[in-house]
């Protein structure tokens, strides 16, 4: 069996069916619980460090973010990949996230320069 390359798709076909993506149920999952410890991560307190029980719960809990950059990752091999284009996406962050904060960063200094009184 051969190794597939970096984006290539699992497909599988049976009998009168066209090919379809693999579902992964277990990422789902996987999902759900690390969306659940990064709640918990969010949601514990000063009090849960003052033991050696709460340490170790509070060590556990703060990992959740990291298990959602690895499904992420896996999702944008499995789902984005064959058809990602880099210079569309540079363009479409571009537009989105850089000329928005840009035009904010901008109309909040001169907001701040005008109140001051610094012209």
């Amino acid at each position: 069996m051969r190794r597939p390359r970096a984006c290539e798709k699992f497909k599988h076909s049976s009998a009168g069916q066209s090919e379809r993506y693999i579902r992964h149920i277990y990422l789902d999952y996987f999902r759900a619980i690390s969306i659940m410890i990064i709640i918990a991560g969010h949601s514990y307190g000063s009090w849960l460090h003052e033991s050696l029980a709460g340490q170790s719960v509070a060590n556990m809990v703060t990992g959740g973010t990291a298990l959602l950059v690895f499904i992420s990752g896996f999702f944008f091999k499995e789902i984005f990949c064959p058809r990602f284009k880099f210079s569309k996406f540079l363009n479409k962050k571009l537009q989105t996230v850089l000329l928005p904060y840009v035009l904010l960063s901008f109309a909040g200094m001169a907001l701040k320069i005008v109140a001051e009184g610094d012209l």
